[in-house]
């Protein structure tokens, strides 16, 4: 199965969780791309893996600005399983991750999921 998300995917550090009255919630923002990610995978995915997975991530950039990649694919895969995509992201037993600077695509990024 390949994905595709066309958007910044928003980190998932500490930096975007805020805390109000004791509680952590994430700001706005950051909720609302995620919202979007989750809708754009929905639009796309057509049915769930519940086997063990190989998940393929590539991402675009449009400058050459340091991303942290390890923070993006947490994103991805909690939005993955919020989509109905995978059942758990414990499912994935091997993945790959690429990084490409490219001013015409911009924040891209494509998913490709295979059963093992």
């Amino acid at each position: 199965m390949k994905l595709i998300i066309k958007g910044n995917i928003p980190s998932t550090n500490r930096r975007s969780i805020g805390y109000k009255n004791g509680r952590p919630f994430v700001f706005k923002q950051k909720q609302a791309e995620i919202e979007d990610i989750i809708y754009q995978l929905e639009q796309q995915g057509n049915g769930s893996f519940d086997k063990c997975i190989y998940v393929r991530y590539i991402f675009y950039f449009p400058d050459r600005r340091k991303r942290d990649m390890d923070n993006r694919i947490k994103t991805i895969n909690d939005c993955l399983e919020d989509a109905g995509i995978i059942k758990d992201d414990s499912l994935i037993v091997k993945m790959c991750a690429e990084k490409f600077v490219d001013k015409e695509k911009g924040h891209l990024t494509i998913i490709e999921i295979q059963e093992v």
